[in-house]
């Protein structure tokens, strides 16, 4: 058969030279055809993507503050298999030098893109935390390492559960990514008929008062009745500042809604965070009503004077 006339043995044996010619030339031919698969093959090594093998992260970036608002970074080594947020927790200061997140706040974690780290109430009565210095010193490298870690994109910080206690305390805007947000003042509505009614051991109010404790708030029960079911205020958060403008808000605790009945809440001298002596001085105390945890209205603040210091309890 034709086509397979080169491969017949007699036809090589007629004319061996030739033949002999024509295997050196094809051995060529494969070898050249090797060399440049061997060349492409190459080529594709060279070319796989950086992204085909995973390398594992070793440090992680701290960023620490200096000079109020400067930063420099700390290169810290991954042990014992942790990740990237977890070494951060551990190194990452909280509010004036009170040790680390991860020792001094009450929770942290990470939803979606957003880092929530929920700190004590004690921390409300931290002194000069709210000063512009202190602020940064304490927020920016929090903020600036944590977003450096994926996935997270924003930082989000409550007190005791009350992301309005914090920003307020702090005094800054609250996030608007939280359904309590925003509260400020301008923002949320004062309404008369939700107000203050008694402070301490005081006869009435503005009295001069020697206890703190309790305090109550009229118009913080029920806001609604819907299909014979009552609706209830989600919580209560009490707040006192000094007379003066410049003066912290001090968030005091928080209590449900209608936790006193007959329409009223009252803060207990048991369910306060405070941990900070109260000097003697003019205060202005006022309350923030919720309804699922979104502000609804404050009171009007009330003003007194505390005679001598109150001590909170141990």
């Amino acid at each position: 058969m034709e086509k397979f006339k080169f491969f017949r043995s007699d036809t090589y044996l007629k004319n061996p030279k030739k033949w002999i010619l024509i295997f050196i030339i094809s051995g060529f031919f494969l070898l050249a055809l090797s060399g440049v698969y061997a060349l492409q093959k190459g080529k594709i090594d060279d070319n796989t993507p950086a992204n085909a093998s995973i390398t594992e992260e070793k440090y992680v970036q701290i960023y620490e503050a200096y000079d109020c608002d400067q930063l420099r970074i700390q290169n810290i080594e991954l042990i014992n298999g942790e990740t990237p947020l977890i070494t951060a927790m551990k190194y990452l200061p909280g509010p004036v030098d009170k040790s680390t997140i991860a020792n001094y706040a009450k929770s942290a974690e990470v939803i979606g893109t957003i880092a929530y780290i929920d700190w004590p109430i004690e921390m409300a009565s931290l002194a000069n935390i709210d000063t512009s210095c202190a602020s940064q010193e304490f927020l920016l490298p929090i903020d600036k390492t944590l977003t450096n870690i994926s996935p997270i994109r924003k930082v989000i910080h409550s007190m005791d559960g009350s992301v309005n206690a914090f920003y307020q305390r702090m005094g800054l805007s609250c996030p608007q990514e939280t359904p309590e947000c925003n509260y400020d003042v301008a923002k949320v509505k004062t309404v008369d008929d939700f107000y203050i009614t008694n402070i301490g051991d005081s006869a009435r109010l503005g009295d001069h008062v020697s206890s703190l404790f309790p305090i109550f708030a009229y118009q913080c029960d029920i806001y609604e009745v819907k299909n014979n079911i009552p609706l209830r205020y989600s919580k209560i958060d009490f707040f006192i500042s000094g007379n003066e403008k410049s003066s912290p808000t001090i968030f005091l605790g928080t209590t449900p809604g209608g936790s006193a009945g007959s329409g009223e809440c009252d803060l207990q001298e048991n369910e306060n965070g405070l941990n900070a002596k109260l000097v003697a001085g003019k205060y202005r105390i006022w309350a923030v009503r919720y309804i699922d945890n979104k502000p609804d209205a404050q009171t009007p603040p009330v003003y007194f004077t505390i005679e001598n210091s109150v001590t909170p309890r141990q």
